[in-house]
């Protein structure tokens, strides 16, 4: 019996913001998209090529204090090493995956690739050194190791932000046709549509229970049953089928993968644009049979700290560099309208405990007693309350209220180790109250002044969509993720994005 951990790069050749697993389709006719992508790996090979030459040649200028008359020569010996290693180093990058080029804009995910190979290029470095006789300076070798890790890690940022732009603009795009209609692949076209980045555009959608011409979405009729979709791929230029969960029966998926590659087209496989359960799979074989362990989430004593590390940390120079601005709003709460300048309010917190949230008062000090006045008024649905011109709002909380000055206090709240900096918002009781069995995921960790669902739209976004996103984010939580989060929140708050 046999047991190892995977990810979801492992398992499924994915992006983490799709849940897809890609087989491509060997000896395909390669299109004007494959085609594009090929010379962006090609280039990507070179580049990686010349840094780690350029990292090796500098590690033995430094470890040997070369002089500017006798550089040239010196480092002229030191080309039969770099031509040994170069090759080596090159294949490891690709063994590992590291000019595919979904990993460009996967995250961290091309970075840890990278980071993987560039250990196996120090093997390299070694072996090539015992090949040759050498006697290499662990200084060198250190060198080495951190100028092609900085060097190429800067350079793959570079590249991902590039692409990222030229994808925006609708080059290297992929034309992709959708099999299958429900809910989840309606959320993934919205998805897809609104980030451009990410290189895939939906042409076409096929789907067997679903009337040829009726609208998936506004603008993409469906065009047929599955088994069209090779026709619908080359009618709208197509070289990639994502295949919904609606899109196949029980047991027909590896039949529709081998005719959609016969006809020279790569395969996805969407279990859920949310399914992220995949990503905390292993795998184990039992006389031959595949079984995939799910593990539970748990967040770990070492990344624990390092998220209240970064809450401490972030929220005590945030509440620093905010307070003449909170001190101003408080005086203008105050000034506007009779009433305290905070509005103390019960949330529900992780694990269902409650706890006291702090924000600046933006309302009437009667807004609870005049709820019904205004409840059929309710945008948002039963589980959450909005009203974009909600009349108990005051003047100055209007204001507070679309620059989110009126969150500011919660910084006290983070600091008291109530609150994330980043995490699921915390729900109302009376919300709690009408929860589904499934929402109550959402409340396994500490909840945070902003969120995934926040910079994705805020006010605009389902509750149910919202929960998703909170699962996801929970599932998927590192350090960096919430540092990125953080900074699309100062970008949406600049934005005014769904703010009222």
């Amino acid at each position: 019996m046999q047991r190892w951990r995977m990810t979801t790069g492992d398992l499924l050749d994915t992006q983490p913001h799709q849940a897809t697993a890609i087989a491509s389709t060997p000896g395909a006719a390669p299109s004007s998209s494959r085609r594009a992508h090929k010379r962006l790996s090609l280039a990507l090979v070179g580049t990686d090529a010349a840094v780690i030459a350029t990292s090796s040649l500098l590690a033995y200028a430094i470890r040997t204090q070369l002089s500017a008359l006798e550089g040239l020569g010196a480092l002229a010996a030191e080309l039969p090493v770099v031509a040994a290693v170069l090759p080596l180093w090159l294949s490891i990058l690709a063994a590992l995956g590291c000019y595919r080029t979904q990993y460009l804009t996967s995250g961290g995910e091309g970075i840890r690739r990278f980071a993987a190979a560039s250990m196996g290029g120090l093997l390299a470095l070694g072996f090539v050194s015992f090949l040759l006789n050498l006697q290499l300076s662990r200084l060198y070798v250190a060198l080495t190791f951190l100028f092609v890790l900085g060097l190429g890690t800067a350079g793959r940022v570079t590249v991902r932000s590039w692409l990222s732009r030229q994808r925006a603009a609708g080059r290297f795009t992929r034309n992709v046709v959708l099999a299958g209609l429900d809910d989840d692949s309606r959320r993934l076209i919205r998805t897809l549509r609104e980030s451009p980045q990410c290189g895939y555009r939906i042409v076409a959608v096929v789907d067997d229970d679903t009337a040829s011409g009726e609208p998936a979405l506004p603008g993409l009729p469906v065009v047929g049953g599955v088994s069209e979709a090779p026709t619908a791929a080359a009618t709208h230029g197509a070289d990639l089928v994502i295949v919904a969960p609606t899109g196949t029966r029980p047991g027909s998926l590896r039949q529709l993968t081998v005719q959609l590659q016969d006809s020279g087209l790569d395969v996805a496989v969407a279990p859920s644009l949310y399914e992220t359960v995949l990503r905390r799979v292993a795998v184990e074989t039992a006389a031959n049979v595949p079984l995939l362990h799910v593990d539970q989430v748990r967040l770990t004593t070492g990344k624990a700290l390092a998220k209240r590390l970064l809450d401490v940390t972030a929220g005590g120079v945030l509440l620093t560099a905010l307070s003449p601005v909170m001190l101003a709003a408080a005086a203008a709460v105050r000034l506007d309208s009779p009433g305290p300048a905070l509005f103390r309010q019960t949330r529900v917190g992780r694990n269902g405990r409650e706890l006291t949230l702090l924000k600046f008062r933006t309302m009437d000090v009667d807004a609870d007693d005049r709820l019904q006045e205004v409840a059929d008024l309710n945008e948002a649905g039963h589980h959450f309350f909005k009203i974009r011109h909600d009349p108990r709002v005051t003047r100055v909380g209007r204001v507070l209220r679309r620059w989110s000055v009126d969150e500011t206090p919660q910084l006290l709240n983070v600091l008291r180790g109530e609150l994330s900096l980043v995490g699921p918002r915390p729900p109302l009781p009376r919300e709690v109250a009408r929860y589904h069995p499934w929402h109550h995921q959402r409340l396994r960790v500490k909840p945070g002044v902003t969120g995934i669902w926040q910079v994705s739209g805020r006010s605009h976004v389902p509750f149910d969509e919202a929960v998703r996103m909170d699962v996801f984010y929970i599932e998927n939580w590192s350090l960096g993720y919430d540092l990125l989060l953080l900074a699309r929140t100062v970008a949406a708050v600049l934005g005014r994005d769904g703010a009222y």
